[in-house]
C-alpha cells in the first residue's frame, strides 16, 4: 500500500525535487511515470507560490503562478526534475497570449523546446523527462492507437499470452490513476494488450478483460 504524501514544510526546489521523485512510479519496462494526481498534491498553489517567489521578481511572481497552476503544470513538473525552474519564464514568453493550456503540447518536439530553451543541452534534458508526465489512460476503446517509441505505458503488471500475427499478446495489470473513468481505485482493471513493434512507431492495441 503507498504511503501518504508529507507535502508539509518550507518548499524550496531541492525539496520539490525530493517529492516528485518519491512519487515516480516504475513500471513493467523500468521507465518512471508521474500520476497527474500525485503530481497535483505536490505542487499546490502553496508550494507553487513559495518556490516561484524565491526565484522571480515579486512583480511576475503572481503571473507566473497564475500561468502554471492553469495551464503548466506537468511543464513545470518537468523544469523541476530538471532543476531549471527559471526557465519556466521562457515558456510564458512564448505562449503567443494563447489561453490554450500549455500542458496540452506535450509532447514537444526537440526543435520546438530548442527554439523556447535556446540552450541544447536543456531541450535535450526537457525532453527525456516530458515522457514521465504524459503516460497514455486506457479507456478500453478497440480503435488502435499510434503511440511515440518514447511513450512511457502505465501498466505495473505484464503477463505474455502468446505471439503471432506480427505481434505479441499480454495481460496488463493499470495503474489505478490510468483506469477508465468513473471505476475507483478499488476497482482491479486488466487489459489485454497486441503490441506490434515497428522502427517507430509502435502500433497498440488494448482491449478491456
Amino acid at each position: 500500500m503507498s504511503q501518504p504524501l508529507d507535502i508539509r514544510g518550507g518548499h524550496d526546489i531541492s525539496s520539490l525535487q525530493q517529492l516528485l521523485y518519491g512519487i515516480r512510479v516504475q513500471n513493467c519496462d523500468t521507465k518512471f511515470f508521474i500520476p497527474e494526481d500525485k503530481l497535483r498534491a505536490v505542487l499546490s498553489k502553496d508550494a507553487v507560490i513559495e518556490v516561484l517567489k524565491r526565484h522571480h521578481p515579486f512583480y511576475l511572481a503572481d503571473e507566473i503562478v497564475r500561468f502554471i497552476l492553469d495551464r503548466a503544470l506537468k511543464v513545470f513538473g518537468v523544469l523541476i526534475l530538471m532543476g531549471e525552474i527559471i526557465q519556466i519564464r521562457r515558456f510564458v514568453q512564448n505562449d503567443q497570449f494563447r489561453t490554450n493550456q500549455m500542458d496540452d503540447q506535450i509532447p514537444f518536439a526537440k526543435e520546438t523546446l530548442r527554439s523556447i530553451l535556446v540552450l541544447p543541452h536543456l531541450a535535450d534534458q526537457f525532453f527525456e523527462k516530458q515522457w514521465e508526465f504524459i503516460a497514455p489512460t486506457f479507456s478500453g476503446q478497440v480503435v488502435p492507437r499510434t503511440l511515440e517509441p518514447w511513450t512511457v505505458f502505465p501498466y505495473v503488471s505484464e503477463t505474455p499470452l502468446g505471439s503471432g500475427g506480427y505481434g505479441s499478446i499480454f495481460k496488463i495489470k493499470v495503474h489505478p490513476s490510468y483506469q477508465p473513468r468513473g471505476l475507483g481505485p478499488a476497482v482491479e482493471v486488466r487489459f489485454h494488450m497486441k503490441a506490434i513493434v515497428m522502427k517507430p512507431p509502435l502500433h497498440a492495441c488494448l482491449t478491456r478483460k
